[in-house]
C-alpha cells in the first residue's frame, strides 16, 4: 500500500497511537510512587495501563508493521522498527487478563474479560491457534461485562446495530437510553 505525501490520516494514526502508548507508559511509571494503594488497586491500575497499551500496539502494528517499543522504562526514543511486537502486546495483555478483575463500579473500563478477548486477539493473528481457542473458550464460558452481565450474543442480529442495545447483553436494553 502507498500513500500521498498529503495523506494526514497515516501520521495521525502513528500520533494516536504513541499518545496512547505514552500516557499508559505514564500511569505504569508512577503506580509505584502513589502512596496508600492496595496491591489489588495497583494491579488492577497496572493491568488497565498494560491492557491499553497492547490495544494501541495493535492499531499501530495492523497499520504500519513494525514499530519500535517504547515502554516505561526507555529513556533513548531513538528506538529501532526492526520487528514485530507481538510478544511484548501478548505480555500485556496477559499481564491484563490474569490481573484485573472481573467487574468494576464504573462502566467502560477494561476488565479481565475484555482483556482476554483482545489477547485471543493477538494469539489469532500469530497463528497460535490453540492457545487462541483455549482463551476464546475462557472468556465464552465466563466472560462478563463490567457491570456484571454474562456475555451472550443477541437473539436478532439487527439489534448489533441499534444504539439502544450498545452495551447490552443478550436481549437487555443497553447503557444507552
Amino acid at each position: 500500500y502507498e500513500s500521498a505525501p498529503d495523506n494526514t490520516k497515516l501520521d495521525d494514526r502513528w500520533r494516536f497511537c504513541y499518545d496512547g502508548i505514552a500516557r499508559c507508559n505514564d500511569v505504569i511509571r508512577i503506580t509505584s510512587k502513589v502512596p496508600n494503594l492496595t496491591e489489588i488497586e495497583k494491579k488492577s491500575i497496572l493491568g488497565q495501563a498494560r491492557a491499553l497499551r497492547g490495544i494501541y500496539y495493535f492499531h499501530g502494528t495492523v497499520v504500519f508493521g513494525k514499530m519500535p517499543w517504547i515502554d516505561e522504562t526507555t529513556e533513548d526514543f531513538r528506538q529501532p522498527n526492526e520487528r514485530f511486537l507481538w510478544k511484548e502486546m501478548e505480555e500485556d495483555l496477559k499481564f491484563a487478563f490474569n490481573n484485573l478483575p472481573d467487574t468494576f463500579t464504573e462502566v467502560g473500563r477494561i476488565n479481565k474479560w475484555a482483556a482476554g478477548s483482545m489477547l485471543a486477539k493477538i494469539l489469532i493473528f500469530q497463528k497460535k491457534w490453540s492457545e487462541a481457542k483455549t482463551t476464546l473458550d475462557d472468556v465464552i464460558a465466563n466472560g462478563k461485562t463490567t457491570k456484571g452481565i454474562k456475555y451472550a450474543l443477541l437473539s436478532k442480529y439487527d439489534n448489533n446495530f441499534k444504539m439502544s442495545f450498545q452495551g447490552s447483553s443478550a436481549d437487555s436494553e443497553g447503557i444507552i437510553d
